[in-house]
């Protein structure tokens, strides 16, 4: 068998949607061509980079490593980073070290490219993968509350020590354009965003600040149903109209990992993150 390793091209997208089939049970067949020209061809920050692996005698793809761009602001601090996405690798092929050279390969690309910090969300079989490739650090799980109210998230204040994603009108603009998934934008003492969501009753919500308010909003119309927040915060309000979803009912545990790549001794507190749905790539 004869492994080898190249560096990703969105022009082999129908490749990369077969083997997302072929790895991930019940792949959602919305996310096609289309959603992946949008989500890793149109970023205003850059494109997708990754690591594909193929056995050479067979022809055939058998896995991925890759993420796309981001800015996150780290202490004041403007800073580039990659969060892996659509992790994969054919089961067949996962007793020979293989993530793990993926893995390497992605940190190397990713440094070649400037960028400071890799994170993930990751599963309960992807963590410990992570964790003993590349020595990414657990940060801690997502929270999942299902509730009433903005939990205090439309008055946060973010100061420089927040580490959180930072958005202009351009990315802003992307954002709300997923085509499989569509994001409303309200306007409110901060930008309101709302997603359908995995519990496909209930609508996740994030809050973004951003200074320039001349944006295409939506109407907003009366919710009944609660609202469902996926993520970090530095801190929550009114938390009593909340409920913290069992783990028995999440798809999967959300793991935040990451790893610092600029030998600036980056180092997050989850205290200090604000992170939400519209952060990873799920919605």
């Amino acid at each position: 068998m004869k492994i080898e390793f190249y560096k990703s091209k969105l022009s082999k997208i129908d490749n990369y949607i077969e083997l997302y089939q072929r790895c991930f049970r019940n792949y959602p067949t919305k996310r096609s061509q289309t959603y992946f020209e949008w989500f890793y061809g149109k970023n205003p920050l850059g494109e997708y980079i990754g690591i594909d692996a193929v056995d050479v005698k067979k022809g055939l793809q058998i896995g991925q490593v890759g993420g796309v761009p981001f800015e996150f602001n780290y202490n004041g601090k403007k800073i580039k980073v990659l969060q892996a996405v659509q992790i994969c690798l054919d089961k067949n092929y996962r007793e020979n070290g293989i993530f793990g050279k993926m893995a390497a390969r992605l940190e190397d690309y990713a440094i070649e490219e400037k960028f400071s910090l890799i994170i993930t969300i990751a599963n309960k079989l992807a963590r410990p993968a992570w964790e003993h490739t590349i020595s990414m650090k657990y940060l801690t799980q997502l929270d999942v509350l299902l509730g009433y109210g903005s939990l205090g998230l439309d008055e946060l204040e973010i100061s420089d020590d927040i580490f959180c994603s930072i958005w202009d009108k351009k990315r802003i603009h992307w954002r709300k354009n997923n085509p499989i998934n569509k994001v409303s934008m309200f306007k409110k003492q901060k930008i309101k965003l709302f997603s359908p969501s995995v519990l496909s009753l209930f609508e996740v919500f994030s809050f973004i600040k951003y200074k320039d308010l001349n944006l295409n909003f939506d109407k907003e119309k009366l919710k009944i149903l609660p609202n469902l927040f996926i993520g970090l915060a530095p801190q929550y309000k009114n938390n009593f109209f909340y409920l913290r979803i069992p783990e028995f009912l999440k798809p999967s545990p959300l793991n935040f990992l990451y790893k610092d790549i600029s030998n600036e001794n980056i180092i997050l507190n989850k205290k200090k993150c604000y992170f939400t749905y519209l952060d990873f790539d799920a919605y």
